[in-house]
């Protein structure tokens, strides 16, 4: 006989380690289970994120971005720009650049890939280029400033 974690927090560890051994269904059952258990915010925070990974890695991408956005209601917290990098990332592929570029937009601490996507998605030449030029600052890549930089049309 399993001895099976009983609080929302042992639940979200086995949900971690059963997807970790590829069992995603399990892990979305014990996810399930986790916030069934009312937890606290942070802990029904990270349930309610993994369910996000979960749904997005057994092909359910419009459930994924669904519970994306309804996490995203939420007061922001430090897993913000994760999760509007997530939905920005579903959108895009499901229906393009006008359903992305909010969540992109919205991202507090933009990493270069999300610069770049949302230049990408700017049809204003001015901000795609101020878009790529900041992209440019923060990487040290020489291969990818490289590729900006083509993008600017300066190599």
């Amino acid at each position: 006989m399993d001895c099976l974690p009983a609080s929302a927090a042992g639940l979200l560890g086995r949900a971690r380690i059963l997807q970790s051994k590829g069992d995603s269904e399990g892990a979305l059952e014990s996810v399930h289970q986790g916030l069934a258990a009312q937890p606290g915010s942070a802990v029904a925070s990270e349930l309610q994120i993994l369910e996000m990974q979960l749904l997005w890695e057994r092909n359910q991408p419009d459930q994924a971005l669904m519970q994306a956005q309804k996490w995203l209601q939420q007061p922001s917290s430090s897993r913000s720009d994760e999760v509007r990098r997530f939905a920005a990332s579903l959108s895009l592929h499901a229906t393009g650049c006008s359903a992305a570029l909010p969540y992109l937009q919205a991202i507090q601490n933009p990493m270069t890939i999300d610069l770049v996507q949302q230049a990408d998605c700017t049809e204003n030449k001015l901000m795609k280029r101020q878009l790529l030029e900041k992209a440019l600052q923060i990487n040290n890549d020489p291969s990818v400033q490289d590729a900006i930089l083509s993008r600017l049309g300066l190599h």
